[in-house]
């Protein structure tokens, strides 16, 4: 019976692995996506062809089709320009290019263009990606923190700012989700009183100084935690990973010497 039972589980999880490629999108059908939607929203041929490139670009440097389809559609569906679309996708190739993770990068810069943010914004925010996972945060919960905040009115300042703090959070010794977390319900709350742009990044940036530690505990006793298997495993260029978003306790700050 559990000989019966394991060949099912392996015949079905093959089955799955092959309905995925079947779904997956080749980068020929991604480019005919592209043009019908570049002639649809009223581009130029010139821009359209750029649309084409930048795709192409993208998944040369790792970011899987579907995913680099996702973003140049959603910058074309928002009416920017083929140079507006390059830049957003400069910046992101470099990204992924840098510190891999290449799904979660894609969103955040997917949902980044999704809200209007131009090619010097998507820059902005890749930038302090790129510095935030320096420091070891993971790319999952700075793209759980991105749906966040935009989804509640965060503009790019606000955004930028918290991601470099989640970076400076887990650099202080407190694992990546518990940064996120924490850095959110600041965001969030900034978001809820009214503050936007400057204003907002300078509460969170606030905040991040003030900040007293978490439950006593020491940088010592929680710096085990920066790297967990997920933050490690997400460094490969494509990894899976989803999660719902969502907030957590008060601001964690530095730990206690």
């Amino acid at each position: 019976m559990k000989t019966k039972v394991s060949l099912l589980v392996a015949v079905l999880f093959v089955m799955g692995c092959f309905a995925g490629t079947l779904l997956a999108k080749t980068s020929k059908e991604a480019a005919e996506e592209i043009k019908t939607s570049a002639k649809a929203k009223g581009l130029s041929d010139a821009d359209a062809r750029t649309s084409v490139s930048v795709l192409s670009e993208l998944v040369d440097k790792g970011v899987p089709v579907d995913h680099a389809l996702a973003v140049v559609t959603a910058a074309i569906d928002r009416n920017n320009s083929g140079p507006e679309i390059a830049a957003i996708a400069k910046s992101l190739g470099e990204t992924v290019e840098k510190e891999g993770s290449a799904k979660e990068i894609a969103a955040i810069a997917r949902m980044g263009v999704e809200k209007g943010l131009k090619g010097r914004e998507i820059g902005k925010v890749m930038a302090n990606v790129q510095a935030s996972m320096g420091k070891d945060a993971s790319a999952r919960q700075l793209r759980i923190l991105t749906k966040d905040l935009l989804d509640n009115g965060s503009d790019v300042d606000g955004l930028s700012v918290a991601i470099e703090a989640v970076g400076n959070s887990v650099a202080n010794g407190y694992s990546p989700e518990e940064s996120r977390k924490s850095v959110a319900l600041v965001a969030l709350k900034g978001i809820k009183s009214g503050l936007r742009g400057e204003a907002l990044a300078t509460e969170i940036r606030k905040e991040a100084q003030r900040g007293k530690g978490v439950h006593g505990e020491t940088r010592r006793e929680r710096t085990h935690e920066r790297k967990t298997p997920e933050d490690v495993k997400e460094r490969m260029k494509t990894p899976g990973g989803t999660s719902e978003p969502g907030t957590g306790s008060s601001w964690p700050g530095k730990p206690g010497k």
